[in-house]
This record gives structure tokens, C-alpha cells and sequence, in this order.
């Protein structure tokens, strides 16, 4: 099937279709639409170029694992079968992706199901913002703004609630509630999951040393951050490196 017909085969499928046209003028925000299979159907002009490729018909046909590094995939595509498989959204999710000049960055990835006419999940969209870049333009609309930031550049450190609470000029209860409703999770379950896809990222990336990776990502215990890990991704840390980690590195 010529990859025209592909999309528009997929689009008529829905409800109602996305706005591409109106989310071309938001260049800070990464839309993109996916079917049952996990296929690209629809993009615009800023994911496009942030997945490296020409024009939307580049990418329409291909799955995350065609477009990013292999362990960056595996989530995203995990991530897409959890909203697909409960009809539930995943909203401001932060995750590391890499940016169109080959390095990663920090984004603010929102996602939902799409349903056909009948109520039938048909696949998956949603958004990402490049947290740098967007919190100029959102920071009246995201509380959270300088938090965030915060845990991103200093999540080897030994953050505490108390410690985060001071950074929005709250108390500790009524900060954790407020990150709660925004987030989706507590402000030290968000940490933790920042500092084990961080630690993905270094294990899949790098020849630094287990140990290493733990302390470099705020886990002073090695034990304490082989049994999270496991706990987080499923397998140990060693066996995410071998399975994730280039093959001439091994």
C-alpha cells in the first residue's frame, strides 16, 4: 500500500482527526500518531526533524525501534501498548530522547488513545516538549517548572521532599499533593524514575562501571540500585547493558 493511502486509511478510521495543520506553528511541541501496530502514521514538521528524517513520508510506516536507539524504543513502544491495552492516558511523563543534532534531552511526553467512531482503541498520539526549550513559553501554565529543572540537573544529589518543596515555595504535604495531580506519581517516585532512565541511558551509552552508573545517578548504595533497577526495568542492570549496548562495545 503506497504510504498516502496508509495514512489517509488510518485517519478515516477516526473520530476525528488531528490538527496537523495548526500544530505545524507550534515548533517546540513534537506530535505524532501511531496505529495498533505501533506504525507512524502522522507527525509534524518538528518530530520529523527531530527523528532525523526529511518530510512525514519518511516516517510513516516505521516503528520507534526504525527511528531511535534501541533501548530509548523499548519504552516508548511499552509506554504506547499500556494506553492502548487500558484506554487511559499517560500525561507529562518525563523522558530522555535524542534531539535532531544526535544528543539527548529532557522531554515532557503526553500520551492517548485514539478511538475509531465505535469507541475501539485504534492506536496511539501524542506530544512531547523539550522541557528547556518550553518552559518559557509554559511557565505560567506549569507550577512545576522550576522543580523539574531542578531534579534534571541535580538528580545524583541527595534530594530530599523537604529540599524540593523549598524550590516551589511550598510546604512539603501541599507540594507533594500539587506534583501528585500534575504528574501522576509523588515528587521522590518521579526522582526515581528519572534516575533509572538515566542510568538506562548511561548503562546503554557508556563503559563506565555499574558502580559507577549508581553513583552517578544518586544511588550511593550499589545493592540498594542493582534491586531498584531490577524492581523498575524487570532485569538486572548487567543484563540490560548486554542486551542495549552496542555490539562492538560488549
Amino acid at each position: 500500500m503506497d504510504i498516502v493511502e496508509l495514512k489517509q486509511k488510518f485517519l478515516k478510521q477516526l473520530a476525528s482527526q488531528p490538527a496537523l495543520e495548526l500544530l505545524e506553528y507550534l515548533p517546540d511541541t513534537y506530535f505524532f500518531a501511531k496505529d495498533l501496530d505501533g506504525r507512524f502514521m502522522a507527525a509534524n514538521a518538528a518530530f520529523v526533524r527531530g527523528a532525523g528524517l526529511g518530510s512525514e513520508s519518511d516516517l510513516i510506516g516505521k516503528s520507534d525501534l526504525d527511528v531511535w536507539p534501541r533501548h530509548l524504543a523499548e519504552g516508548y513502544r511499552r509506554d504506547d501498548r499500556k494506553v492502548m491495552q487500558s484506554g487511559k492516558p499517560i500525561i507529562n511523563k518525563l523522558e530522555l530522547s535524542k534531539n535532531a543534532k544526535g544528543g539527548s534531552d529532557w522531554f515532557c511526553t503526553t500520551k492517548i488513545p485514539l478511538r475509531d467512531k465505535s469507541g475501539t482503541v485504534r492506536g496511539v498520539a501524542g506530544f512531547a516538549r523539550d522541557v528547556k526549550k518550553s518552559h518559557s513559553s509554559f511557565k505560567p501554565y506549569m507550577e512545576m517548572s522550576k522543580v523539574i529543572e531542578y531534579i534534571l540537573s541535580n538528580y545524583s544529589d541527595p534530594l530530599s521532599l523537604k529540599s524540593l518543596a523549598s524550590k516551589a515555595a511550598m510546604s512539603p504535604s501541599q507540594f507533594e499533593r500539587r506534583f501528585k495531580k500534575n504528574f501522576g506519581a509523588t515528587p521522590m517516585q518521579y526522582l526515581r524514575t528519572i534516575r533509572i532512565q538515566a542510568a538506562c541511558q548511561f548503562l546503554a551509552e557508556t563503559q563506565l562501571s555499574i558502580s559507577q552508573i549508581a553513583f552517578k545517578t544518586g544511588h550511593y548504595d550499589h545493592s540498594h540500585f542493582n534491586r531498584y533497577f531490577s524492581q523498575y526495568m524487570g532485569q538486572s542492570a548487567t543484563q540490560y547493558r548486554a542486551a542495549h549496548s552496542p555490539a562492538d562495545s560488549r
